[in-house]
């Protein structure tokens, strides 16, 4: 089945979507085992996975120096089903994210992959990357990771480099997408 991508929109996780999200992370069990890993463990307690969603994109309870985290989910209100999750991480408080992680980091359902959904979902989050204080964006890829090489740069990223990620244990590409209105360098 085909999304209309103008349905879809990015929310923030909340309790009504527990089946929804459910159906999100049986479609990684069934067909993306390595990155089910994930989210397995909040299907445990989902209430406590949303609040602890909530509570890693609030400043409460931070020191000046934490990482905040927001979460999103590529939503379509009419199948009501959840075809992705965003998040969009600053500042990149760690060697882990300044190299490997960069600011924002997405998975797609396996199901719905190569239809454009990555796209969608990565240019909607890039406003509430900006909204956030973030003018320009780091995001890596696996370097054979060419479906989401293809989506960065689709979204104007540039590539600065490829480098070995150390934690990962593989080659990252690194993008960068400038927020701030200039021409990216």
């Amino acid at each position: 089945m085909t999304t209309h991508l103008s349905d879809c929109q990015l929310v923030s996780p909340t309790l009504a979507l527990h089946e929804a999200f459910e159906a999100f992370v049986d479609d990684f069990v069934l067909y993306d085992g390595p990155n089910s890993a994930e989210y397995l463990p909040c299907m445990a307690n989902f209430s406590e996975y949303i609040r602890m969603l909530k509570r890693e994109g609030h400043h409460s309870n931070r020191s000046n120096s934490a990482i905040l985290c927001h979460h999103f989910w590529l939503y379509h209100a009419k199948t009501e089903h959840i075809y992705g999750a965003i998040r969009i991480r600053h500042p990149l408080g760690n060697q882990f994210l300044r190299t490997e992680g960069g600011h924002i980091g997405y998975h797609i359902s396996p199901s719905y992959r190569q239809q454009g959904l990555g796209k969608l979902m990565l240019k909607l989050a890039l406003p509430k990357a900006k909204e956030l204080g973030i003018d320009k964006v780091l995001i890596t890829a696996k370097e054979d990771n060419m479906a989401s090489r293809a989506i960065i740069e689709a979204c104007g990223g540039r590539l600065e480099e490829i480098v070995y990620g150390p934690i990962l244990g593989y080659r990252i590409a690194r993008y960068w997408i400038n927020l701030s209105g200039e021409h990216n360098q």
